[in-house]
């Protein structure tokens, strides 16, 4: 929809909020003044009308006992459709030319026995609600309300969230949380972009805000000859299950996604206003970011490419920044600090809505990272194997022992989670390219192993509008490759003082811009620098992922005589493929059958090469429900020429690491061999990746 409409729809919601009967003073108060700490649980559904209780298992004296152990005292939870008794289908299926009409949306009728019946609980046991209108049918995977920037997407869960607002607040008041569940880093392009003329229409119009309406401006960044904005072609990010070559590096997809972003940046700018209207007192949260760090790892793993908010727009238009993460304690760390900073620069305050499944790590993880932040949510539900109730009604009091650790670490501390902190260890967070570029050799996940030894409050996440406030001096460590124009330009003035192990930069649009010589040695730069050693895994992370020579897109081909599980841990709903250890993608990875077996990976690469080292990365686990790769004691590496014979050039110890990592001598070989020992009895390994280190020969070789 247009900007006028937009504008009119929250005009008209303003009014019909005037219009809402009064709630009277008692129910007001039905609801307690806002927490000044949350700490919260979920993982609840409200349930359908007729079928009262199977879906919210918690009774007033389990919610009484939670609030003296760990000080509970918000419950947030999903609302879908159904549980309104309400055709969820019929709201959220809808084809390219459909028109939503919420007047029959109204006719159809809402039935409100089973929220009500759980917020007079949550109002009886004087705690805050942190309700989650979630605009979908029963098909939950599809996410549809999370596409903002399509027209009829928007329009529905605009329609159900201020539906929800306006009932809420007519008997209980204001003093609410409202968002939606989740923002996931997945599955949000789909295929009704291109066929859906009133998305196009909008995505020109704010394509053409981004050139100054300048057709000229856009023809010379993208190389076309388009007469007007009206005839821009909307690029294509994903073709019969690939990324297709010409959406690399790309200024066409650099601007797709961010005028994608901008869509959804006004859109929920409206239904915060909306809300806004009808319930003036309540906190907006919008949804809750789920392991946005882990959607920049690679987006060849990310199957549609995604199209959605970024941490920025959601930091920009929610009164609080919501996040949810799960993955090993790093990652965790990694997320929550850099969700913190972005959410710092908006002067926005921050709520972990979901901590990984309530484990202890997890919450000693966000514990260890510090604030800004407004509190947590944890997982409760009996129907949750990892909640805080069983499934037979008993408590798990170690987890609930570390949630209320977790408080009175807050408690303790208030000032050091009143207001974010900012670290001594500079490193550029390039959140434009990574949101937005799609490029061959993605170096994020390095951002996150900083946290792997690190204490993550000492890791300052730089951002692009920071980089000229930096003094001259200070040291900058760049991982990543591909940064907007105006950040190389900044960092290229600032020479020496950027630790960085990349020759040259690409931007935005693609061009290679080189650094200025006489570059500095990034080893010995991070030797200089205090804690430089502990750096400096992360950056041979980067080294080896620039260096490999066995990626797929370089003719690389990957076999084993190993057999393979049936399914694939790493990634479960991906095949468990071997080409998945060559893609570039530190997601889907390999998991071997747990069977007794040699455990070997044959590489072979597309011609004779020069080889000096190799390395595998074993599987950290999800911080759910799969747990990290068994490590192997010993692995060697063998060399051959022609792939029959082979010869030992390395053998090592693992140390238990989840990095293997190899060098010898250069040799001259055309496939590897990486033997990574026996399986007696255990788990077949699970492996995310593998590479080969060397001299690639001459071109035209």
């Amino acid at each position: 929809p247009a900007a006028p409409s937009r504008r009119a729809f929250v005009g008209a919601l303003a009014s019909a909020a005037a219009g809402l009967a009064p709630a009277t003073a008692a129910a007001r108060q039905a609801f307690p003044p806002l927490p000044r700490l949350v700490i919260g649980i979920n993982q609840y559904n409200v349930g359908h009308p007729h079928d009262l209780g199977r879906y919210w298992p918690p009774t007033d004296a389990e919610l009484e006992r939670l609030r003296a152990d760990i000080g509970l005292n918000v419950v947030r939870f999903p609302l879908y459709p159904w549980e309104l008794g309400f055709d969820g289908e019929w709201l959220c299926t809808w084809k390219p030319g459909d028109v939503f009409d919420p007047a029959e949306a109204d006719r159809r009728g809402l039935d409100w026995r089973s929220l009500d019946t759980i917020l007079g609980q949550i109002a009886r046991l004087r705690m805050t609600p942190y309700i989650c209108p979630v605009a979908e049918g029963r098909t939950w995977p599809t996410k549809q309300w999370m596409n903002l920037h399509l027209p009829e997407s928007y329009a529905r869960t605009a329609w159900f969230t201020r539906r929800v607002v306006e009932h809420v607040q007519k008997l209980y008041g204001d003093r609410v949380i409202y968002g939606w569940y989740e923002n996931w880093y997945w599955n949000t392009g789909t295929s009704l972009e291109r066929a859906d003329q009133r998305f196009l229409q909008d995505w020109r119009r704010t394509l053409a805000g981004l050139y100054g309406g300048r057709i000229g401006a856009l023809n010379r960044a993208w190389g076309a000859s388009y007469r007007t904005f009206d005839e821009v072609a909307l690029p294509v990010l994903f073709r019969d299950g690939n990324v297709p070559e010409d959406a690399y590096d790309s200024r066409r997809t650099y601007d797709l996604r961010l005028a994608v972003d901008l869509i959804h940046r006004r859109n929920l700018a409206s239904i915060r206003d909306a809300v806004k209207a009808i319930s003036p007192g309540a906190v907006f949260a919008g949804g809750s970011l789920c392991n946005e760090l882990g959607g920049l790892y690679d987006t060849r793993s990310v199957r549609p490419v995604r199209l959605n908010g970024t941490i920025r727009t959601h930091a920009v238009v929610c009164d609080v920044v919501a996040s949810s993460v799960y993955g090993r304690p790093a990652f965790l760390r990694a997320n929550h600090r850099t969700v913190a900073k972005i959410a710092d620069s908006q002067r926005r305050r921050m709520l972990t809505a979901e901590v990984s499944a309530a484990r202890p790590e997890a919450l000693q993880a966000i514990a260890d990272t510090g604030g800004p932040t407004w509190g947590v949510c944890v997982w409760a539900g009996k129907e949750d194997a990892h909640g805080l109730i069983a499934f037979d009604g008993t408590r798990r009091e170690y987890r609930i022992r570390a949630a209320d650790g977790l408080r009175k670490a807050y408690e303790a501390e208030p000032e050091r989670y009143a207001r974010y902190r900012r670290g001594r260890i500079l490193v550029y967070f390039p959140e434009e390219t990574w949101n937005y570029s799609i490029t061959r050799l993605n170096h994020a996940e390095a951002y996150d192993h900083l946290y792997d030894d690190l204490p993550p409050e000492q890791i300052e996440p730089v951002l692009t509008a920071e980089l000229r406030s930096l003094p001259r001096n200070a040291p900058i460590l760049v991982l990543e490759k591909t940064l907007p124009a105006v950040a190389i330009a900044e960092l290229n003035r600032r020479g020496r003082h950027v630790i960085c192990p990349h020759r040259r930069f690409v931007d935005e649009s693609g061009r290679v811009r080189p650094r200025p010589a006489p570059l500095q040695d990034f080893r010995a730069q991070l030797r200089a620098v205090r804690d430089g050693g502990r750096l400096l895994d992360a950056c041979l992370r980067v080294v080896e992922k620039e260096g490999n020579l066995a990626y797929r897109w370089l003719g690389a081909v990957v076999r084993s005589a190993s057999r393979l599980a049936e399914k694939n841990l790493v990634l479960q709903d991906r095949p468990n493929t071997l080409g998945n250890l060559i893609d570039g993608s530190v997601f889907d990875g390999v998991t071997l059958a747990d069977a007794q077996q040699r455990e070997v990976i044959d590489i072979e690469l597309p011609r004779m090469t020069t080889l000096a080292g190799a390395f595998v990365q074993l599987y950290a686990g999800d911080g759910q429900f799969v747990g990290p790769s068994r490590v192997p004691e010993r692995w060697r590496v063998l060399v051959s020429e022609d792939g029959a014979s082979f010869r030992q050039v390395a053998e090592t110890t693992s140390g238990g690491r989840l990095r293997l990592r190899a060098s010898f001598a250069p040799c001259e070989a055309r496939v590897a061999r990486l033997d990574l020992g026996e399986n007696a009895s255990g788990p077949g390994l699970r492996i995310v990746e593998t590479g080969l280190l060397g001299h690639p020969p001459p071109r035209g070789a």
